[in-house]
């Protein structure tokens, strides 16, 4: 209230009279940013008391009101707890569609600048992720004739200088240079870096008595005339830069100029120290920083990958890990231990093993030589679980070229996609694609494939509405695919066998169409058993000439455009037919195809010839039988469904009486549930409700054939253990 006072003797009335009435009945909407960043908790961990202490104050403000509403912004790291009756929005970084069209809209850049920064400057697209960075590229781009920043440092000293030119009248008035004014601003913002009771903010006052050989009060008024720092409170002014990634930006000038002054020790611990820290490493005495990555490796190789290490050792490894992806990807010269790096990564990769160490391992394959980290994404995609194979997917931006192993396995995930899923992130999937040549062939596939997942879409609505008993006939197919894609003969086998089958995805309009045929070439049945089936399955077969013709091609029509074509055409185009067709293996194939055909051709003639007189009397069987073998399995699964779930949905209202629990009970209950929809209701459960359970796993992370609740659980993990990115 005090803030809002003495603007004008109105204002301050109309506050005395009603300022704790409205406050009581919740009509004021509070925002408080930057919780993370206050002073007391900037040097505390995730787990401490002050965080909890605070979380609960906060919660006890807003419920003291009627209706009381605010909201709380943090970074994911230290931020608020808050119970049940809160709810969590998360700000996602710019993809690399946001990116491009965030450079594009500022019309100044040039669209090579923007296919330069994709194709050859692929270290500073994590950099664009954050708005923030991707509008000081822009600015540094537009400065310099189109071209990129060799690196961070240069790219905040461009626009600091910038802003510092644009004031130049303060700066003459106060006798100060663009260099002496930057050389406060970092003995400013180390003084705030070292000093833990200060933190991001600290009084005028106090800035001037810590360092009596800078002249705090103009440098500061001059940073906040140049919109690079602000300054709150009235009576005790307080100093802060506008944005954590300058007060970042100094602290690693502060570094350069006193390098004996890094703290190696605070790299797994201090989250602030490691972002000013990676910011040095990208300019810092090349032995220097190669001692810091001996460090950070260190500290990573005395961790066992098992369960029976402490958690806080753990994490230790983990926050150097990522400490070295950010803070070497533009130095991979100074990684000395290539060898050792490539088999930590490649032993994370285990069928059915830990997701979450699977994930965060892959995420440093950006560190290795191309020979090095192709067998390893290679392996990642083989693992068959969307969200390793969309890490390696994107771990695959920095290699020139990719070969068959590894298009292909990324093809398989991309065809993996479910259709809704796809259509609605088509435009993201094809820009990634779009940005490296080496994923040219991946890039049409997507194209030809969001074009046909469509035109499914269209004609399987016309089905419905058309022929009843297609889109019947669809159900039932579509059933049976999913029940066998799930098993491991269709993972192993049934794929290229089923390839040139697939194209008959309505199997029961298929079904109908020799009937129909049959009714058009035998003329006008009389009223027997076939007659009256195919009256009760599809009217229409009814039809009498070219009406049978038009029917026969209506059929065929719709089975081959609901035909996943483009699936079939780029699986074959992936076979090796140069090994499978070579000179050698041509004299023994082509005198088998010769009789093969032939066995064919006679087989198929004797069958139409015993045939058509059965068929007469009993064509009703084609139909009715493969619609029995369709209508059994899906009741095999409804009777499977109808079994489990009674005691899965008594087992989930059994473990959702508390939300008190522990990771050991978590995974308990995770492998108690016999079906995979009840396992993702209950992960959804403890994400919904906010769940902070204590302890550790007991043997892993529970992964139950790499599916989506699996996956879900370990992405959940993360966040628990705030180290996701």
């Amino acid at each position: 209230m005090r803030t809002l006072q003495s603007y004008s003797v109105f204002a301050d009335q109309f506050l005395g009279e009603y300022f704790d009435r409205m406050l009581t009945r919740g009509r004021f909407f509070f925002i408080l940013d930057s919780f993370d960043e206050i002073p007391a908790v900037l040097d505390v961990n995730e787990g401490s008391w002050l965080i909890q202490h605070l979380s609960r104050l906060i919660t006890e403000f807003f419920f003291s009101q009627d209706e009381g509403r605010g909201i709380v912004a943090s970074r994911f790291y230290r931020r608020p707890k808050f119970g049940v009756g809160s709810a969590t929005f998360e700000i996602r970084p710019f993809s690399d569609m946001r990116i491009h069209e965030a450079l594009l809209r500022s019309g100044k850049l040039r669209t090579d600048t923007i296919d330069k920064l994709f194709r050859d400057r692929t270290e500073l697209i994590p950099v664009a992720r954050n708005p923030f960075s991707a509008a000081l590229i822009r600015f540094y781009a537009e400065n310099h004739g189109g071209e990129l920043p060799s690196n961070q440092l240069e790219m905040y000293e461009s626009y600091i200088r910038g802003r510092l030119d644009a004031s130049a009248e303060p700066l003459g008035r106060n006798d100060l240079t663009v260099d002496q004014l930057i050389a406060s601003a970092t003995e400013i913002a180390w003084c705030m870096f070292r000093e833990a009771e200060i933190g991001l903010e600290a009084p005028i006052n106090k800035l001037a008595r810590l360092l009596p050989n800078v002249r705090v009060e103009p440098v500061t008024e001059i940073l906040r005339y140049a919109s690079l720092a602000r300054m709150s409170g009235s009576t005790t002014p307080r100093f802060s830069f506008v944005h954590r990634r300058l007060n970042e930006y100094f602290v690693a000038r502060g570094l350069l100029n006193d390098p004996a002054g890094v703290t190696l020790q605070a790299i797994p611990t201090d989250s602030r120290y490691r972002d000013a820290l990676a910011l040095y490493c990208e300019v810092g005495e090349f032995e220097h920083v190669k001692d810091i990555a001996a460090f950070c490796w260190s500290e990573i190789a005395n961790v066992q990958p098992d369960f029976a290490t402490p958690v806080a050792d753990r994490l230790r490894a983990v926050h150097c890990l990522r400490f070295l992806r950010d803070a070497f990807r533009t130095r991979p010269d100074a990684i000395q231990f290539v060898a050792e790096l490539a088999q930590y990564i490649d032993g994370r990769l285990r069928p059915e093993g830990d997701l979450l160490a699977a994930k965060i391992a892959l995420e440093a394959t950006g560190l290795l030589p191309e020979d090095e980290a192709e067998p390893i994404l290679v392996k990642a995609v083989q693992m068959g679980n969307g969200w390793i194979s969309e890490t390696a997917l994107h771990a695959c931006r920095h290699l020139k070229r990719i070969g068959a192993k590894l298009d292909g396995g990324l093809f398989s995930y991309l065809r993996s996609i479910p259709i809704r899923e796809f259509l609605s992130r088509e435009r993201e999937i094809i820009f990634s694609l779009s940005l490296s040549d080496a994923f040219r062939s991946l890039r049409r596939y997507c194209v030809f494939r969001s074009v046909d997942n469509r035109l499914f879409v269209i004609i399987a609505i016309m089905a419905w509405v058309s022929f009843p008993s297609l889109a019947i006939g669809f159900g039932f197919t579509w059933l049976f695919f999913q029940g066998i894609g799930r098993s491991r003969l269709y993972k192993g086998v049934l794929p290229m066998i089923l390839a040139p089958v697939s194209m008959a995805r309505l199997c029961m309009g298929m079904s109908l169409l020799p009937l129909s045929w049959i009714t058009w070439h035998l003329g006008v049945l009389p009223e027997t058993k076939a007659h009256r089936v195919a009256h009760f399955l599809e009217p229409a077969l009814l039809l009498h000439g070219s009406g049978r013709v038009y029917l026969a091609v209506a059929y065929l029509a719709m089975a081959f455009a609901v035909a996943p074509l483009v699936d079939m055409t780029f699986t074959l185009r992936r076979v090796e037919w140069r090994s499978m067709f070579s000179l050698e293996r041509l004299k023994f194939a082509v005198p088998a195809v010769v009789l093969a055909v032939a066995v064919v051709v006679g087989l198929f003639k004797l069958l139409a010839y015993l045939i058509d007189p059965w068929m007469r009397k009993h064509g009703w069987i084609l139909p009715i039988g493969l619609l029995s073998v369709t209508s059994l399995y899906v009741l095999s699964l409804a009777f499977r469904s109808a079994w489990m779930w009674p005691g899965d949905r008594r087992l989930m209202r059994e473990v959702t009486r508390s939300t008190v629990l522990t990771r050991r009970s978590i995974a308990a209950d995770f492998m108690r549930f016999q079906t995979h929809r009840f396992r993702i209701r209950y992960v959804e459960w403890l994400r919904d409700t906010q769940i902070q359970p204590v302890g550790d796993w007991i043997d892993s992370r529970p992964n139950v054939g790499n599916d989506a609740a699996s996956t879900m659980l370990a992405q959940l993990d993360e966040r628990w253990l705030t180290i996701e990115t």
